[in-house]
């Protein structure tokens, strides 16, 4: 650790460290755009077989309490 303080500051990363880090940023970026679009799609299906669970459950409903006639009363 002897020597003047000026070789302290002349230690960079350098062009080597800049493309390193530069290559990282871009595939965090892909990586980042590439789960956001998968977030979305498993969203959107929750969403749809939300409505469909919903469409479902009215069907039955209307069913069995409107419709025809069930059980004894009918014959």
């Amino acid at each position: 650790m002897g020597g003047s303080g000026e070789a302290s500051t002349q230690v960079t990363a350098g062009l080597g460290g800049f493309v390193v880090l530069f290559c990282l940023a871009v595939a965090c970026y892909f990586l980042f755009r590439g789960m956001n679009k998968r977030l979305r799609g498993v969203r959107y299906r929750e969403e749809q077989q939300a409505l469909e669970a919903e469409r479902t459950a009215g069907e039955k409903e209307q069913g069995t309490d409107g419709g025809t006639p069930a059980g004894p009363a009918s014959h």
